[in-house]
């Protein structure tokens, strides 16, 4: 958003890995926001709330959390993901190594 919203390169980006419906919104739209019907300014406002809450979770979470709790937290979160994603990814997303990460579900599996 920093990057959108003040016109300036960003330092990170998203790569797909498997089939996505990507959304658009260009800085033309963004400036004429006031042209949007009243619904879709509900919906927009609906996306940038979830979307706060998200990060925020996940801000408290790599602050705040074990790198166990992070994994159960973010198995139960998404569970479809863990079977489809690389553990190099997940433990890149929960802000650990693959190899700390093994060694986190190798103790959960003696559980």
């Amino acid at each position: 958003m920093d990057s959108f919203v003040n016109n300036k390169p960003s330092n990170i980006f998203i790569d797909v890995i498997e089939d996505s419906e990507v959304s658009i919104l260009t800085t033309s739209n963004y400036k004429n926001i006031n042209q949007l019907s009243y619904d879709d300014l509900l919906e927009q406002n609906k996306k940038l709330v979830n979307n706060l809450i998200t990060t925020n979770m996940r801000l408290a979470n790599l602050l705040s959390a074990t790198a166990e709790e992070r994994y159960l937290d973010f198995i139960e979160t998404y569970p479809t993901l863990v079977q489809r994603l690389p553990l190099k990814l997940i433990a890149s997303y929960l802000g650990m190594t693959p190899e700390y990460l093994s060694d986190v579900r190798r103790k959960l599996a003696r559980k």
